[in-house]
């Protein structure tokens, strides 16, 4: 039976692998940040092809022997080496690897007399990078969060650096170890970054001291904290984000205003706070000038001591805020301030609790409108007009000089 076909004739025949592998390849150590080592054996002298990948990265024949998608530099990958039939090691560098993620690594051998693509590949062998650092005490703030900064502890488990910053709470999505050893989004334009600390390891307990950093009360900040080992691989670890919240030491109850008329001399501002405490108060000729700051400048140039643009007078410098029982308010006096006559100034000021934490409330700009020098009671009124004489009845708020001129109509 089933003899009754057609038998065709067979136009190829298989080949043999040019090489094969003996012993396959196995990571000799664990990898870090710059690299890794890998160990075979091929059946024959030949070339071998490897390179490391993101895991799950589509590879090929062809892929690898150009080395396209392999990661880091070109110390990171192997095209067309020589190989013996002995133990090899293969030493990737500068790869640029992180830890946390998932790697893979290709190996392709061929033999001497390979006619190309008649070789042995490995398989993808992943791995991970083990951080060359870790926390034992986890980051906490071990101080009072003021506006200028705060201190926090932390244990580690070897020698090795230390970068942190502090973000806003919406500038924290996108945080990651580059962006904490750039000190990007740190506040105050920058300044909230610690830079390259060096920890001592051992799990010792260290402390570590953010400053100048700008930071307005009840308000939510994000601390994140990247520690390595001393090699520089970026292969550490970063906490993750530490909430930071500056407690009120004082606010306004209401808006701070002018009251009775300014004088060349000077004039007084009311204001209501929640707590005892200090003020500042600065003078501008334009709102324009008033409304430029905002609390981290205005401290910065006129903090603790008031920096005039009236030499160093007009201005209001440490002076106390009582809050009493049933009236929580405030004067404060403005004095040698030269003003002019029907002119309009803009004050500003900054309040605190009892210590200077830079921690506070700014106001808005306060409008300081200094009257005419001389001003009606009541308007003129022609009560008698003759041919070469007129009467006029009016009263000054004191006692002046009055001119008058009569004009056709």
């Amino acid at each position: 039976s089933h003899l009754d076909g057609d038998l065709g004739n067979v136009s190829g025949v298989a080949r043999a692998a040019s090489n094969s592998f003996i012993s396959y390849p196995t990571i000799a150590r664990s990898p870090n940040g710059n690299g890794l080592r890998l160990q075979f054996q091929a059946a024959f002298p030949g070339y071998a092809w490897a390179m490391v990948t993101p895991y799950g990265a589509f590879t090929t024949l062809q892929v690898i022997k150009d080395g396209s998608g392999a990661m880091g530099s070109a110390d990171c990958l192997y095209l067309e080496k020589p190989i013996s039939a002995d133990l090899e090691t293969l030493i990737f560098t500068g790869c640029e690897l992180l830890s946390g993620p998932q790697y893979q690594v290709h190996l392709y051998v061929e033999g001497l007399q390979s006619t190309g693509g008649d070789g042995s590949f490995a398989g993808a062998i992943t791995f991970q990078v083990t951080p060359s650092n870790s926390f034992t005490q986890y980051p906490v703030v071990i101080s009072e969060i003021n506006g200028e900064g705060f201190t926090y502890s932390l244990g580690v488990r070897s020698l090795g650096i230390l970068w942190s910053v502090l973000v806003k709470e919406e500038d924290g999505a996108d945080v990651d170890f580059a962006a904490v050893k750039a000190g990007t989004g740190a506040t105050n334009n920058g300044a909230c970054h610690v830079e390259a600390f060096r920890l001592v390891g051992n799990q010792s307990v260290q402390e570590v001291s953010h400053s100048r950093c700008g930071l307005l009360q009840l308000q939510k900040y994000l601390l994140f904290v990247y520690i390595e080992d001393t090699n520089g691989y970026n292969d550490g670890v970063v906490s993750q984000p530490i909430v930071v919240r500056v407690g009120a030491t004082n606010r306004f109850v209401d808006s701070p205003r002018t009251t009775g008329l300014p004088t060349p001399e000077g004039f007084q501002v009311t204001l209501s706070t929640t707590n005892n405490g200090s003020a500042w108060g600065m003078l501008f000729r334009t709102y324009q000038q008033a409304s430029s700051y905002n609390m981290v400048s205005f401290l910065d140039h006129f903090y603790p001591d008031v920096i005039s643009y009236w030499n160093m007078t007009c201005a209001v410098d440490n002076d106390v805020l009582w809050k009493n029982a049933g009236d929580n308010s405030t004067i404060l006096t403005f004095t040698e301030c030269g003003f002019n006559f029907s002119q309009t100034y803009w004050a500003v000021v900054y309040i605190e609790g009892p210590q200077q934490t830079r921690a506070g409330a700014l106001s808005h700009p306060i409008e300081v409108v200094v009257p005419p020098s001389i001003y009606f009671w009541s308007q003129p009124v022609v009560t008698v007009a003759r041919p070469f004489t007129a009467t006029i009845r009016t009263a000054a708020a004191r006692d002046a000089l009055l001119w008058v001129v009569v004009v056709p109509e």
